[in-house]
């Protein structure tokens, strides 16, 4: 899985990003890219298991990634709002 994940990820993530930055699914886009952030962040920041020089920089990054999906729950709930670029 951490290869596909390596492999389709920045184009997966530029595709989302688009979704909520240029289009007006901004709701359907935080949702797919906050369910694309759960199997990403669990696979590449497992502090849990990294060696102990890089487990504070491991957890560092998954907390990290833990607050960027708490922002992809806002705009899930309140949208994009009135500064977003409307198609």
């Amino acid at each position: 899985m951490n290869d596909a994940i390596g492999k389709f990820g920045p184009a997966a993530g530029r595709f989302l990003i688009a979704l909520i930055f240029l289009l007006s699914q901004a709701r359907l886009g935080a949702a797919a890219l906050f369910l694309w952030m759960i199997p990403v962040t669990l696979v590449f920041h497992n502090f849990w298991a990294a060696a102990a020089d890089q487990q504070q920089v491991e957890l560092a990054m998954f907390m990290k990634n833990i607050a960027m999906m708490g922002g992809l729950l806002y705009i899930m709930a309140y949208g994009s709002g009135r500064f977003s670029v409307k198609a």
